[in-house]
């Protein structure tokens, strides 16, 4: 499959992003590097090509729905993590309890969370005290 994201139904997905970019003006999208799709709905300005590593200095919280390699790189540094378990890729409790401390970990139904709700989790995330890094010894 070649949507948006391949475990959800590609508009359901695409209305997450939309929610999520439509927050505030500091929000992106990173694409990934073998999307074949057009985000014409975006302002290209809101759209990251490079490498996730190239964006470290300029933002201080990045926002993931899945643990991935990216999720990782991120999570070795000391910028800070908010993890919308939106429930596609069930984790193991003992990994969920280390991306924890790591990460602020939100449960997220992607058709009924709010942008109020998704507002005070970015709030909350900015504020996250970071516990420990062993998720990274995975």
């Amino acid at each position: 499959r070649y949507g948006y994201y391949r475990d959800l139904d590609d508009k359901i997905y695409l209305k997450w992003q939309k929610k999520l970019l439509g927050i505030n003006n500091s929000i992106y999208l990173k694409l990934h590097p073998k999307s074949r799709f057009s985000y014409s709905f975006l302002n290209e300005n809101k759209l990251l090509n490079k490498n996730l590593e190239k964006y470290n200095k300029a933002f201080n919280l990045f926002i993931f729905d899945n643990i991935s390699q990216a999720f990782f790189e991120i999570a070795r540094t000391n910028k800070k993590i908010l993890y919308f378990d939106i429930g596609q890729r069930p984790l193991k409790s003992e990994i969920i309890k280390l991306i924890k401390k790591r990460a602020l970990v939100v449960k997220c139904n992607l058709n009924s969370i709010n942008l109020i709700k998704i507002k005070k989790k970015i709030e909350l995330a900015k504020k996250f005290k970071i516990k420990s890094y062993d998720i990274l010894n995975l």
